[in-house]
């Protein structure tokens, strides 16, 4: 009975140990981008800045226990974001650049950043992916300006 919970252990120990030297074989840093492109009528470059104006407060920051300030603002075209995690330090660095299309705007959205735990990681890189981020701040804008989103990767 011993050997197999001395088995058992190990086994434990050896996926644990595994998966901490992955995630230490993995970058650090990641970049993630994504291109969306927003449909609606009027003027759509105006309405998109106004939109961004107010980024610090869309509720996409409390849902995922992060808030942003803006680092660098260049209306219309471009706007540099740093993401703070909820312990306030800079988590990545969020670069949203506008140019106008028929019928719309192309929003390219691109976020660099560090990852310091091994584990998350590991995850990140293979099984859910960097873009989320991105994604969700594309698709949040599409809804605070009422246009319909197509998201792509870059």
């Amino acid at each position: 009975m011993m050997y197999w919970i001395l088995l058992l252990m190990g086994a434990i120990v050896s996926l644990v140990a595994a998966v901490l030297v992955s995630g230490f074989m993995v970058p650090r840093a990641y970049r993630a981008a994504r291109i969306a492109t927003l449909s609606m009528p009027g003027d759509a470059m105006r309405t998109t800045w106004q939109a961004l104006d107010a980024i610090g407060d869309w509720p996409l920051w409390t849902e995922q226990a992060r808030t942003v300030s803006v680092a660098e603002s260049a209306p219309p075209g471009r706007l540099l974001l740093r993401v703070h995690g909820d312990d306030g330090g800079v988590r990545s660095q969020l670069t949203l650049a506008l140019s106008p299309r028929d019928g719309g705007v192309e929003v390219r959205a691109s976020e660099e950043g560090t990852l310091s735990n091994p584990v998350v990681r590991l995850i990140r890189h293979y099984a859910t992916g960097h873009a989320g981020l991105v994604t969700s701040v594309l698709t949040a804008l599409g809804h605070e300006t009422g246009a319909t989103v197509d998201v792509r990767a870059a």
